[in-house]
């Protein structure tokens, strides 16, 4: 590679799920990289209308793996994961189908990446479609605050670069365009399914930094990400997944000092979320974050096993919940 001292090889792995067109163009973009010993894998989780053999006869270069049910992004992505590492790629470039790739990105990760083996996962900066001209950014590097149970993730690249410095091993990437080490992750382990989708991204940065390994930003690396503006227009299932795995994520990782009242504390801050939800208008959603709070303290992990029609009696749960009590119960804790 022109920006390494060695040649290395790359494994790039996109997930397709019922959105062929949106998979066709960031597999036709990543055609813009001048790079070699790049490999790329699609993993189609089970899409109608036989998905993974079209994008095999248009794309006749690529592999395609087509699952028999759906995996989930934890899933999907883990099964060309165990491929990096058993045909020995020194890489995996796990991105979103619905990115857009342009020449010199992945070059900008590899550079990050090969400065420092203690690197184990790097993320470009991720922008939105712009607006009046003008870059949008949705991720430029986050960081665990764990006395206040919350994935921080401002805007300000000065500002996550500072707190990098201070706290290097509670930084995190999200999972949208990560490259990752593959002896890292063949010592630590792929994605946790039983997160199906979404904060498995929270949790992988985790175990690589409690095995000695830092997540890092690619400042010089900007991708486009064609996806929602804001969380509210997303589908139910989105705060599903999220308010299942919130809890999950925070009750399993949150260090000892500040392990106090966690499970009341997610509890309550989901429950506010759904109540605004309901309020908004969004019943559909709001039930989503309800059932994902049971099925968390049920222990149902992995894939939905529900569907949302915004008639059920979970509606009620959510909009009877007092926003008093919810701010009371989700109050900070108290550290050793």
């Amino acid at each position: 590679m022109d920006n390494t001292d060695r040649s290395v090889n790359v494994l790039v792995s996109i997930l397709n799920w019922n959105g062929i067109d949106t998979t066709r163009a960031c597999l036709n973009s990543l055609r813009s990289l001048r790079e070699s010993g790049i490999t790329v894998v699609v993993s189609d989780n089970a899409s109608r209308d036989d998905e993974a053999a079209q994008l095999q006869r248009e794309y006749p270069d690529i592999e395609v793996l087509a699952n028999p049910e759906n995996l989930g992004f934890a899933g999907g992505h883990n099964k060309v994961i165990d491929l990096a590492i058993s045909r020995g790629f020194d890489y995996i470039w796990i991105l979103n189908n619905d990115c857009t790739v342009k020449d010199g990105d992945l070059a900008g990760l590899l550079a990050v990446a090969e400065a420092d083996p203690t690197i184990g996962l790097v993320s470009p900066v991720i922008e939105l479609p712009p607006v009046d001209g003008k870059p949008v950014y949705q991720f430029c590097g986050a960081w665990h605050d764990w006395r206040a149970l919350k994935s921080v993730r401002p805007l300000d690249i000065e500002q996550i670069r500072g707190q990098a410095r201070k706290t290097p091993m509670d930084m995190w990437v999200t999972g949208t365009a990560i490259l990752g080490r593959c002896s890292v992750l063949k010592e630590i382990g792929g994605f946790d399914e039983r997160y199906f989708a979404y904060y498995e991204d929270n949790e992988l940065s985790v175990r690589a930094s409690r095995h000695g390994y830092r997540c890092e930003m690619a400042y010089s690396v900007s991708m486009l990400h064609h996806s929602f503006p804001n969380s509210f227009d997303r589908p139910p299932h989105y705060f599903y997944f999220c308010s299942r795995n919130e809890l999950l994520f925070w009750s399993e990782n949150t260090p000892e000092p500040y392990r106090a009242r966690v499970k009341r504390r997610i509890v309550a801050r989901v429950m506010l979320e759904a109540r605004n939800l309901y309020d908004s208008g969004r019943r559909a959603q709001a039930e989503a974050c309800v059932a994902g709070l049971i099925d968390a303290t049920t222990g149902r992990l992995g894939p939905m096993r529900r569907s949302f029609s915004g008639g059920s009696w979970l509606g009620s749960v959510a909009r009877t919940f007092p926003y008093r009590l919810g701010f009371a119960l989700a109050g900070g804790p108290s550290p050793v």
